[in-house]
């Protein structure tokens, strides 16, 4: 075997003097890893530590149904064609740091159940992570993803970490499961769909986005959602614990830090500021668009943009609470006194020439501010 070489592992049992031999015979003296051609590992048993750092796949790289039984480390390693981890098991610790993915990257229903990190990993393509399980420690801190981010139906349970993530496209967490810490911030060029999702523990994130939509999400815990530039959706959410919704001025520049962060992974970032890059300019004051169907007595609105926002079907908007500056449509003014039609004249006689019954005038359709002194003057419980 010579570097650039084909294999085909599938089913084959990789006991640590065989991988050893193979990867001897494909490391090149000029990158210092392994450098495949097609890799084939379907099925695959890996029964001790796996180390393909700075390896190369030139071609297809399929792991699905692979079974790492110690830990397993792909750090630098780049992928110049799909990638795939389907159905893969990850016994111990994963790494994939600064990893770099040319095609789509699939790792659907991959149960991961030590510590992952993903960190600086770049994908040219999309990133893939629909019904995968993660026990441990995830970081997926200061990734770029060019095209979608799907966690659709995933589950973590131990703390999860986005900081500094980079998403140009849209991100996906619809039916996710999040039974620890979740901490961003991360910025995303379209869409983050997260409808249906479950927090279980409290939760603090940093948002940027065009759109966010929550709709139908549960919150078991308490959650602080810093949101920039977005037009958020509360549709139908159920929140048995105060969940703030603010507005997130930035001041200065885009800064993150990871606690594994040096100086030389700081400076070789793509961006260093990927709200400017994402072309995210002008006001970034976040707006809700409906909270329909919502039990709004743990819900409160932070500096937030309503005048577009849709409350009819909402719960308990008597107990809702509004904090900074929110910023309402206006309500319609005054009466306009129009004389009715003979119709109505004919039906009834009380009604007479020149009588006239006032009708509401339509909303001048300008904004105000409220704050917060304003509407604590005010009575929030309206029933008895």
């Amino acid at each position: 075997m010579t570097p650039g070489d084909d294999l085909d592992g599938r089913g084959v049992t990789f006991a640590h003097e065989l991988l050893r031999a193979i990867l001897a015979a494909l490391t090149s003296p000029d990158t210092g890893g392994a450098i495949f051609g097609e890799a084939r590992f379907d099925q695959a048993r890996f029964p001790d530590d796996t180390v393909l750092d700075r390896a190369q796949f030139t071609g297809e790289a399929s792991f699905d149904g692979a079974r790492f039984a110690g830990d397993a480390s792909f750090v630098t390693a780049q992928f110049t064609s799909d990638a795939s981890f389907s159905r893969a098991q990850f016994t111990g610790n994963v790494s994939f740091t600064s990893a770099a993915f040319a095609g789509d990257a699939a790792f659907f229903d991959a149960q991961f159940d030590g510590e992952t990190e993903f960190d600086y990993a770049r994908f040219a393509g999309r990133a893939l992570f629909d019904g995968a399980q993660f026990a441990g420690r995830t970081s997926i801190g200061l990734v770029h993803v060019v095209g979608a981010a799907q966690f659709s139906g995933v589950k973590f349970a131990d703390t999860v970490l986005f900081e500094g993530a980079q998403f140009a496209d849209d991100v996906t967490f619809t039916e996710a499961r999040f039974e620890a810490r979740v901490l961003g911030p991360l910025v995303c060029g379209g869409e983050v769909n997260a409808m249906g999702m479950t927090v279980c523990q409290p939760l603090r994130l940093r948002i940027t986005a065009r759109q966010v939509d929550l709709g139908g999400a549960r919150f078991e815990s308490t959650a602080v959602l810093k949101l920039r530039y977005a037009t958020v959706n509360l549709t139908d959410i159920v929140a048995f614990a105060p969940v703030t919704v603010l507005s997130y001025p930035r001041s200065g520049p885009y800064v993150v830090s990871l606690s594994s962060a040096s100086p030389l992974m700081i400076s070789e970032l793509p961006f260093s500021d990927p709200e400017e890059h994402l072309g995210f300019f002008g006001d970034p004051r976040a707006k809700v668009a409906s909270i329909a169907g919502a039990d709004a007595a743990n819900l409160v609105l932070n500096d937030m943009d309503l005048t577009r926002c849709v409350f009819i079907g909402a719960y308990h908007l008597d107990q809702i609470r509004f904090e900074g500056r929110c910023t309402f449509a206006t309500a319609p003014r005054g009466w306009a006194l129009r004389p009715q039609p003979a119709a109505v004249q004919a039906l009834d006689p009380s009604q007479g020439p020149g009588r006239r019954t006032p009708v509401a005038c339509r909303a001048p359709g300008r904004t105000q501010q409220t704050g917060a002194r304003r509407l604590g003057s005010r009575p929030r419980r309206q029933r008895p």
